[in-house]
């Protein structure tokens, strides 16, 4: 069994901007493991990270956030996400 070392490990960091969230919560519903949630932020709701460490670096959250407002690093890589998943879902106040 290969041995893992300190530098096999990648960091990722998930980066919300408070000013571009709008707290719709779509990132939270294609997180496939429920990673983030709603806090209040003077009084409006936004999007919030406080457990970074399951992160599976799908990039879900960011490729769906209609409002540019999420990002994690380290960047996406290898293949271009496609259309559809770069495409903002219908977020909960327009059904």
């Amino acid at each position: 069994m290969p041995k893992v070392t300190e530098e096999d490990v990648v960091q990722i960091e998930i980066k919300i901007d408070e000013e571009k969230c709008v707290g719709c919560g779509t990132c939270i519903e294609v997180c496939p493991v429920q990673l983030l949630e709603l806090k209040k932020v003077d009084g409006k709701k936004k999007t919030s990270a406080p457990d970074q460490s399951f992160c599976l670096k799908c990039h879900m959250c960011e490729f769906h956030c209609g409002y540019e407002a999420i990002k994690v690093y380290p960047p996406f890589e290898g293949q271009q996400p496609t259309d559809q998943a770069k495409a903002p879902m219908r977020h909960r106040h327009d059904h």
